[in-house]
């Protein structure tokens, strides 16, 4: 969310007392990174409203497969995202089949612009670019770095 006050955007947590505990960015970074929190965890799903900064973050403490959302479709997105997740594909290709399917949907009240919506979907870290090559064609990179999200 992004608070009121500082316009700030911060991740809210109930704390002990059922109060609103805001997670800034900078706490985030500062809880994940020294202790190396992320240390074994594959994929984060960060499941809130413009989650872009806090999926960074993950990405930039060493979670190799980091999913912000930037929509409010998240629970037909999820659903595919994981059904493929289960059935054995990539990273890549569960995050490609559930902005598929997103997309695929009909309009409908509560979704005028499905497609809309699956492009407010991201995947962190980004694969490497395609080059151009000498003719005009692109053409991939060399093997390394591959995209980490095809482990």
């Amino acid at each position: 969310d992004i608070g009121e006050e500082t316009g700030a955007f911060f991740l809210g947590f109930e704390d002990d007392e059922g109060s609103l505990d805001q997670l800034s960015l900078d706490r985030l970074h500062a809880l994940l990174a020294p202790a190396n929190l992320v240390r074994g965890t594959r994929l984060v799903f960060v499941s809130a409203c413009h989650s872009q900064p806090a999926a960074e973050v993950f990405a930039a403490c060493g979670v190799p497969h980091v999913v912000g959302v930037r929509a409010d479709a998240k629970a037909l997105f999820a659903r595919h995202l994981y059904l493929a997740l289960v059935q054995g594909n990539s990273v890549r290709a569960a995050f490609e089949m559930g902005t598929a399917a997103l997309a695929g949907t009909a309009p409908s009240a509560r979704m005028l612009h499905p497609a809309a919506e699956a492009a407010k979907f991201i995947l962190l870290p980004a694969p490497p670019p395609a080059r151009a090559s000498a003719g005009g064609r692109l053409s991939m990179p060399p093997p390394p770095p591959r995209d980490p999200h095809e482990a």
